[in-house]
């Protein structure tokens, strides 16, 4: 990662689409935020109607191919992001990757998720131009892919994030877990328990969080290895080449008391690394504000094809040329994954120096939560918290504003409605109708579908 970071132009303020798998997914492909799409849950799949970078590439004469390891929360046909690759080849999880930890088999040198890719690129002939796609779960939680460090780890961490595919969980007796039914189409609270790693963190206290830490940093060092088998393919075939290295999303290191993403809406999980390298242009580094939903028309616009009409992206072209130092002023993330379709919709709206983040989370570890409804009033299944922070002064997020400078909420909050009202009714969701086991499977790959901060 970091040699192409030296190669290319790196993007230093790019956000998600959403802060969920599925819906930064749908946004990478389709240009589009998530009111655009109708994908702002896990319980609606990509429609037919929207066309997807495989799609308008393969119009242009590409081969296009999609690559990824099979998982809940992954890139996965029958949530309908196989939309325009010709090829979509979808592995059993590696023995090298968190997902396959339990395979019995050596892990291997690494790098095994890349492998389709780079097999399939070699075999396309050199006249005609692709686009391959490798959605890689190598620093997915729960980040460990063998036992090393367990024996010393007096905290517990590395052992239940080994054990974590189990699915264990915490259950108090004396309390209902206020989590949702995931994309369900059927309302209530469930009692789904917080997963034990989640408690076993939190009983460590700063130890755990440090061992936490330096797990997810190891996984991190290890998607270097796929990114290695990418880059010697490419260098194997000999043609010009974009490169674009993205992630779908964050995680959370013990931000605000989160721990998993799904929930919250912070930096740490909303803001993503991006780097783009192409042929003709200079290496550096940005921090104009841009959005997943600009990779769209950047790619048509660099390759000499044209967009598809109504996309919401923008091209970075302005910005790899050095001709522009901003594209946008604001940037959306929409949804969540456990947001039934009702209510308030949780997301973000990012328009530096301000971040308005309408979440079930709460903003702060300083914040309380509301008093209960009285006895015979109806209970919100949809509380949402408002929280306004200052990225310029308050990074971190610390500080919730929002008593403080309500104009601001009003105005960021009227740009998301105002984009949300002009594409209401333009898009058909396609509803997935997740079951229980699949909610179950969801939540143990690292989405929390509580609806409050513990």
């Amino acid at each position: 990662m970091d040699s192409l970071t030296q190669r290319g132009v790196r993007f230093t303020r790019a956000y998600a689409g959403a802060n969920f798998t599925l819906g930064s997914l749908a946004t990478i492909l389709t240009g589009k935020f998530g009111s655009s799409t109708g994908v702002l849950n896990w319980g609606r799949g990509l429609p037919e109607s929207h066309r997807t970078i495989p799609e308008v590439l393969g119009l242009f004469g590409y081969r296009t191919g999609g690559f990824s390891v099979d998982a809940a929360t992954g890139f996965r046909p029958d949530y309908g992001l196989d939309k325009g690759f010709q090829r979509m080849k979808i592995i059993d999880p590696p023995r090298d990757t968190p997902d396959g930890r339990h395979r019995e088999e050596a892990i291997g040198p690494g790098g095994a998720t890349a492998k389709p890719l780079a097999d399939w690129l070699s075999k396309q002939p050199k006249d005609v131009p692709v686009f391959a796609m490798l959605h890689t779960r190598s620093a997915h939680f729960p980040f460990v892919i063998d036992k090393t460090g367990m024996d010393t780890d007096k905290t517990g961490v590395r052992k239940a994030l080994w054990e974590e595919g189990a699915g264990h969980r915490h259950r108090d007796s004396d309390r209902a877990m206020p989590g949702k039914a995931g994309g369900q189409h059927r309302a209530g609270l469930v009692d789904v328990g917080e997963l034990t790693i989640q408690r076993t963190v939190r009983h460590a206290g700063s130890e755990g969080i440090d061992v936490w830490k330096r797990t997810y940093a190891e996984s991190v060092e290890r998607t270097d290895k796929d990114i290695q088998v990418i880059i010697d393919a490419i260098a194997a075939r000999g043609k010009p080449t974009v490169l674009i290295l993205l992630a779908d999303h964050g995680e959370t290191l013990d931000d605000n008391n989160e721990l998993l993403h799904g929930a919250g809406f912070y930096e740490s999980v909303v803001r993503v690394p991006m780097v783009i390298q192409a042929p003709g242009f200079q290496k550096g580094q940005t921090d104009a504000l841009v959005s997943q939903v600009d990779l769209l028309p950047t790619i048509a616009e660099l390759v000499g094809v044209t967009p598809p009409e109504g996309i919401d992206g923008v091209s970075l072209l302005p910005l790899l040329k050095k001709s522009a130092t901003s594209v946008r002023s604001t940037v959306l993330v929409e949804g969540g994954p456990a947001w039934q379709g009702h209510g308030q919709l949780p997301g973000a709206v990012i328009s530096p120096p301000w971040t308005l983040l309408e979440q079930s989370f709460l903003c702060t570890p300083t914040d309380t939560q509301p008093p209960p409804p009285a006895p015979g009033e109806p209970l919100d299944d949809n509380l949402i918290h408002t929280c306004l922070f200052h990225l310029d002064k308050d990074p971190d997020q610390l500080t919730n504003l929002a008593k403080q400078h309500p104009e601001v909420i009003e105005k960021l909050r009227a740009r998301w409605n105002g984009f949300r009202s002009a594409r209401e009714g333009k898009n058909l969701p396609r509803d997935l109708r997740l079951d229980a086991s699949m909610i179950e499977m969801l939540q143990r790959t690292g989405y929390d579908f509580r609806s409050e901060g513990e």
